[in-house]
């Protein structure tokens, strides 16, 4: 989801998360509809088969609540200012483990396997972190982030200008990187030019 996206901007950029959440709540909500939109339309062109019978909205709600509280719980701890990051990832653990607990699937084994995909995945991340903490070390000192604001000055780019170039520099990176990998890459080089 783009919320992990703002996480690793908010990391690299040392920019306060929750205000990140608070600004991403209105494109969120149009990227939602817009999907929805998209998914209604292409369901109807493709006749794809449609409910004969809805289930009733009450019970499916409150069985589903466990499931939908999560994100609600990650969500508005972060954007009000109540929990940091890492601390909503402990909530998120703690809440996982209820919703699982009260779907009746918490097992040792699920919770084992849990644990080494989090070592795997944190593991990972740690490493494209240091990785990309190195190659920006290394560009600072060839200072490529001050050549790249020289040229964007030199070129005369208005705001409008420098978004359109960022779109089509991400558009080609997201073709052969991953998000994080790009933005563990391209941000502290691209971000001094913003200023």
């Amino acid at each position: 989801p783009p919320s992990i996206i703002m996480i690793f901007y908010g990391a690299i950029m040392s920019l306060d998360v929750g205000a990140l959440f608070a600004a991403a709540i209105v494109p969120g909500l149009v990227l939602a509809g817009s999907l929805f939109v998209a998914n209604a339309a292409f369901a109807r062109a493709q006749n794809h088969p449609r409910l004969t019978e809805r289930p009733p909205l009450v019970p499916t709600v409150l069985r589903a609540l466990p499931a939908l509280a999560m994100p609600v719980v990650i969500m508005c701890g972060i954007a009000f200012g109540l929990t940091t990051p890492t601390e909503a990832g402990v909530i998120a653990v703690l809440t996982a483990l209820a919703a699982a607990a009260f779907y009746r699937q918490l097992s040792l084994d699920m919770l084992t396997q849990a644990m080494k995909s989090a070592t795997v995945l944190t593991g990972a991340i740690f490493t494209l972190f240091v990785t990309g903490a190195l190659i920006n070390f290394l560009a600072a000192l060839l200072g490529l982030p001050a050549l790249v604001s020289a040229w964007v000055d030199g070129v005369g780019l208005d705001l409008n200008g420098f978004m359109l170039l960022l779109l089509g520099l991400f558009l080609l990176a997201g073709t052969v990187l991953d998000t994080q990998i790009a933005l563990v890459l391209m941000v502290p080089i691209l971000a001094p030019a913003a200023y």
